[in-house]
């Protein structure tokens, strides 16, 4: 499933969340997310994305239960 959101970082080194069909600077509560530090570039997709997934497609339990389901 292709994302709808995207971190890049600019040549300045800040990072900013697009929108990864436009390319375009994604607003968050009317702020344009551009010009943040990579750990409040990943906090605004973590509230962007409706779930943080694995890279093996599993959801991440952050609520500290255990993966084994077996």
């Amino acid at each position: 499933m292709p994302e709808k959101y995207r971190m890049q970082q600019g040549a300045d080194s800040l990072w900013e969340v697009i929108d990864a069909a436009t390319g375009e600077v994604v607003k968050l509560g009317g702020l344009l997310l551009s010009g943040l530090d990579e750990h409040a570039a990943k906090g605004a997709l973590s509230v962007l994305l409706p779930e943080i997934v694995r890279p093996n497609g599993t959801p991440n339990i952050s609520s500290g239960e255990s993966d084994d389901t077996a």
